[in-house]
């Protein structure tokens, strides 16, 4: 993803968070399912693995 700047990568993920993040929400209970996965640059001249350009992503929800 070409972004073009910091700041605009910064405006960008606060306006993600701004939406999926309700401070009044329940905690998860009963079954959760999570999972992980790393996202990386495909162009990277690594593309084993734990990567320094990769980044690890989580996600957890209710079944």
């Amino acid at each position: 993803m070409e972004i073009g700047s910091i700041k605009t990568a910064w405006a960008m993920l606060h306006r993600y968070r701004s939406v999926t993040v309700q401070p009044d929400r329940d905690r998860l209970t009963g079954d959760v399912e999570v999972d992980e996965s790393f996202f990386s640059n495909p162009e990277s001249s690594v593309p084993a693995r734990g990567a320094l350009e990769e980044v690890l992503i989580a996600g957890a929800v209710e079944v």
